[in-house]
């Protein structure tokens, strides 16, 4: 078993699928952004003698008008870092938790690895040749791992079956902080970044995120040698060089300045050792698709020169409502090593 330590460079946003309401079961004050169980808020009123209202708007109403007094009561799931003034009535995008404490789920680390894998098997990377072998049917072609193919399954049952034998942990040992995020859809085309002007009104989501210059540590186990003799995993570091770093290299030359370690810091694409990845949600299509298999279908930008986007996270307000390239992070970038195998 191989242990890893995970550093987050950028916001990361794993989701639930649940989202917190203002005055609902959500509450804003001070910096903070609390997040509540509903139900306990309704027994909070209850103690106080008040009718619970059957019109939401209502109980809203009722919640907000409390607001200052259960914040004191301590009845929250979770208390996080929010800079915004405002958060325009939106709802905020919870990040997925044990126990109500963030964590990183081990699945979306191996679907990160898994999309490297798949796309270095598709071009037949030398680094891949055991993975390669190992496959039943060594024809790759566009549809093979294709939702709704045959089967309702997302990925080929070959690929699937080796799969089984990589394990990996969620967050280890780890008291993650997380912070609210505005997500925010731009033209990833920098020639054309000069005309952005009053475009931040277009935030699309309010986002719970673990922040950067977070670590904490995953473990890695390879159960492969059970089936075929051998660790077939054994160059998952560089597979994931292969298809991460170019992609790392450009968002940071385009938008954003080493934000993370206060250093400059550089990955030899051999490395089997030290490696990225890109995890989570809003990472964008061209990190969820495979390099000779991708087509990402026109925006409906009023520009067609600007037809390629990325959703980038927004920390704080902006002035005059102009958002400027330091002010954006990309989501989802993490950088591993390997501290014991």
């Amino acid at each position: 078993m191989a242990k890893y330590k995970i550093t987050v460079l950028t916001p990361l946003h794993i989701g639930t699928g649940n989202s917190y309401s203002q005055n609902f079961n959500m509450l804003c004050k001070g910096g903070f952004v609390y997040f509540y169980d509903e139900f306990k808020l309704v027994d909070f009123l209850l103690s106080k003698d008040e009718y619970i209202p059957e019109d939401f708007n209502k109980l809203k109403e009722k919640i907000k008008n409390y607001k200052d007094e259960i914040i004191k009561s301590n009845l929250h799931l979770r208390k996080i870092k929010n800079d915004f003034s405002s958060l325009e009535n939106k709802d905020v995008l919870e990040n997925v938790s044990s126990s109500n404490k963030p964590i990183v789920a081990g699945s979306s680390i191996k679907g990160a690895i898994r999309t490297a894998v798949l796309n270095s098997l598709q071009l037949k990377d030398e680094r891949n040749e055991d993975l390669y072998n190992s496959l039943k049917n060594k024809n790759i072609y566009k549809n093979r791992f294709s939702k709704g193919r045959k089967t309702e399954d997302t990925f080929d049952e070959d690929f699937k079956s080796l799969f089984t034998y990589l394990k990996i942990s969620d967050s280890i040992e780890s008291n993650l902080n997380t912070q609210i995020f505005k997500s925010i859809n731009i033209k990833k085309n920098k020639k054309h970044q000069s005309s952005r002007e009053k475009r931040v009104i277009n935030i699309q989501n309010n986002v719970e995120c673990i922040s950067a210059k977070q670590m904490f540590y995953i473990d890695i186990k390879d159960e492969s040698i059970k089936k075929y003799g051998k660790n077939i995993f054994s160059n998952l570091g560089k597979i994931c060089n292969k298809f991460y770093l170019n992609a790392f290299n450009k968002e940071k030359e385009l938008y954003f300045n080493l934000f993370s370690l206060g250093k400059d810091f550089e990955i030899n694409e051999e490395s089997n050792d030290v490696f990225l990845l890109n995890i989570g949600r809003f990472s964008g299509a061209e990190m969820k698709s495979l390099d000779n298999f991708r087509y990402i279908k026109n925006s409906k930008s009023k520009d067609k020169k600007e037809s390629s986007t990325r959703t980038f996270a927004l920390k704080d307000d902006v002035e005059d409502n102009v958002y400027f390239e330091k002010e954006l992070l990309p989501f989802g970038w993490v950088l591993c090593e390997l501290v014991k195998d």
